[in-house]
Parts: C-alpha cells; sequence; structure tokens
C-alpha cells in the first residue's frame, strides 16, 4: 500500500478574526484575535490524518500567488505530500474572511473561490489512488473527485466524501461514497425534507454504506442500512467550529483504516472534532492521535469512577 490516505478538493486560506459581537452596518470594530491558517475541506482533513500519525497526499490546485505559496508550506510543513499540487501561473487561489463572534461563536464567512482552472483527470495519480487505504473527497474538484472515486472503487479502496453544501456536482459523488460526512442540514436539503429519519433513509438509499451527521448540538447521527444510534457531543470548551467538520472526516478515516467498529469511529471522530472547538481557525486546535487517545481515556475512567 502506498500513502495511507489520498484527499482530492479544495486548499484554502482563511484570514480570521475574532470580535465581541456582530457589527451593524458603517460600523468599526475592534477584533480581539487574529490568525492566518490553511483551510478547505480536502486540505484540513488530510492535515488531521497527517497530525493522527498517517502519510497523506493531496490532489488540489493552487495558485502561485502569495497565497498560493502559503498554502503549500503549510501542507509541507504538516507532512502532507503536496507534489500532485498544480500551481497555476497568474492564477488566484481560494480564501476566505471568517468573522468568528466572541460570545455566540456565530461564523460570517466571506469567501473568494479563486480563478483557478478545475483539476483535470490526467493530474490525478491512479496508482497512488488504487494503492491507498483511503480517499477523501470534498464537492469542490466534482470532475477529479469522480474520476478518483472510480479508481478507488476498482481496487476496492473505501471512499469517504465530506458533504458541506448541496453545490452543483455533489449529486454525482454521493453515490460513489462508502462513508458519508456531513453536517445534519446538508442531509435534509439533499432529500428536500426537514425530517431527519427521512433524510438519512435518502442518503443511504443513494448509494454511501455508512452516513455520519454532525447535529445542531456538535454530537453525531450514525447510520447503515441495519443500525441507527446517535453519539452525543463532546462537553468542553468552544470557540469555533471552523474546520470542525473536516477533522471529524479524517478522524473518521483514521478509524475505517483500523477496522474499527462504526461505533468506535464515531465516538473517536467526535471527540477529535470537538477538541478542535476549543480553538481559533481550522488548523490550530487540530489534536494529535495520542491527545485523542488521552482524553478518550480519561473520560472512560470519569465515566467509570
Amino acid at each position: 500500500m502506498g500513502y495511507d490516505i489520498v484527499g482530492v478538493g479544495l486548499s484554502s486560506v482563511d484570514y480570521i478574526a475574532m470580535i465581541p459581537g456582530a457589527p451593524g452596518p458603517d460600523m468599526k470594530i475592534e477584533m480581539t484575535r487574529f490568525a492566518v491558517q490553511g483551510s478547505g475541506s480536502a486540505a484540513t482533513a488530510t492535515v488531521a490524518c497527517a497530525r493522527m500519525g498517517l502519510s497523506a497526499c493531496l490532489f488540489a490546485r493552487l495558485g502561485d500567488d502569495t497565497m498560493g505559496h502559503y498554502q503549500r508550506n503549510e501542507l509541507l510543513r504538516e507532512g502532507v505530500d503536496v507534489s500532485h499540487i498544480p500551481m497555476e501561473e497568474g492564477g488566484t487561489s481560494p480564501f476566505a474572511f471568517v468573522l468568528v463572534e466572541e460570545h455566540t461563536h456565530r461564523r460570517t464567512v466571506v469567501y473568494h473561490p479563486g480563478d483557478l482552472a478545475p483539476l483535470r483527470e490526467q493530474e490525478l495519480d491512479r496508482d497512488a489512488i488504487a494503492t491507498s487505504g483511503c480517499l477523501l473527497l470534498d464537492p469542490y474538484q466534482v470532475i477529479a473527485g469522480v474520476r478518483a472515486a472510480s479508481f478507488a472503487r476498482e481496487a476496492s479502496v473505501p471512499v469517504l466524501l465530506h458533504a458541506e453544501d448541496v453545490i452543483d456536482g455533489v449529486s454525482q459523488l454521493v453515490p460513489m461514497t462508502d462513508f458519508l460526512v456531513g453536517h445534519i442540514d446538508f442531509a435534509k436539503d439533499f432529500a428536500d425534507t426537514r425530517s431527519a429519519k427521512k433524510a438519512v433513509d435518502f442518503l443511504l438509499s443513494f448509494g454511501p454504506r455508512v452516513v455520519l451527521l454532525i447535529t445542531e448540538e456538535r454530537g453525531c447521527l450514525c447510520a447503515t442500512r441495519t443500525e441507527r444510534f446517535e453519539v452525543p457531543p463532546l462537553s468542553g470548551e468552544l470557540v469555533d467550529t471552523t474546520g470542525s467538520h473536516d477533522v471529524f472526516q479524517g478522524a473518521v478515516a483514521l478509524g475505517v483504516l483500523r477496522g474499527w467498529d462504526l461505533k468506535r469511529i464515531a465516538e473517536f471522530a467526535t471527540t477529535a472534532a470537538g477538541m478542535k472547538c476549543a480553538f481559533l481557525g481550522a488548523r490550530e486546535g487540530i489534536p494529535r492521535l495520542a491527545e485523542i487517545e488521552r482524553f478518550l481515556l480519561h473520560q472512560g475512567a470519569a465515566g467509570r469512577g
């Protein structure tokens, strides 16, 4: 086997400001904290995997601008293989301004998708995907994602999709997914229903073997065709939820690679995502494997006490 994890999708950069409250029209407001961090669904998920000790590679596209080089260097620093990330000459890399309200933890995201060409099929490495342990997708490189998923399926490599929003092309990826990770609101919007049960049933009928949905309370609803259960949210400090779903996907991938049962995967991923939420930004708070295991051990000991 080659890489433990191969990701295909979005890499971005966030300019994050924590503010005391939402500003009104024509107001100036002083930020209380500021950070610049790499982001993007697939990119952050692969970083999470790397921090948990897995070998990870990302297929994405960046511009050769300052933001693109920043992202590439951050991925390198985290140990993610960036040899499959073309730097488009004259291109503008994706970026976003993120405002996080200090007391309500609500976020406002103003983003620029960049002006880069989509990844092409010939820019994928079939062997890297086919010999990996797991393929991670987001819905922001649909053409490449569909092709990568076909390579993975031919080689019996599990496919994990983080579906954030009902955007163009996501319906092409869902049927090719083994493990679908998303928010409960995505499921309801995708199925055009307000019923969580009907939304989960619809997603399962669409193709995935396993559906793991983060709930409004930041717990997790898990379902297969034969079982369904919920995992409660992690209790602890909440600062910022940015990137938590991506960390959740990365943690699910680790559990899949290790052959854990679904309940253990869901508890581990919910814990990892919750631990990230104690920090500002998508990347700063991504926990390492030993930190998650230590937390779960102490949590279990407290429960037994």
